[in-house]
């Protein structure tokens, strides 16, 4: 059954504005000092800030540009994409 696109744009709209309120929790973690377990500095927020846009650029990668077709292997550990602290295993 095909959809009428009203309703394809309101469930665009709000997967749009789940996506938004889960960023939105996630920074909060970065910007309330008692969830922030680094001492708070201007240098510390925004490697934290760099931290989740890497989550979200690699999340965006996996859904939007994987074919199942034809898997290849991609970089997980970027300076983009760091998943944790660097480590030389």
């Amino acid at each position: 059954m095909r959809r009428s696109p009203e309703e394809a744009t309101s469930e665009l709209q709000a997967a749009w504005d789940d996506m938004m309120a889960s960023l939105g929790e996630a920074r909060d973690c970065l910007d309330v000092p008692d969830r922030m377990p680094a001492p708070a500095s201007d240098r510390m927020l925004a490697e934290g800030y760099r931290y989740l846009m890497g989550y979200l650029h690699a999340a965006i990668e996996r859904a939007f540009h994987s074919d199942p077709q034809q898997p290849q292997f991609h970089n997980a550990l970027s300076p983009i994409t760091r998943a944790t602290i660097d480590n030389a295993d």
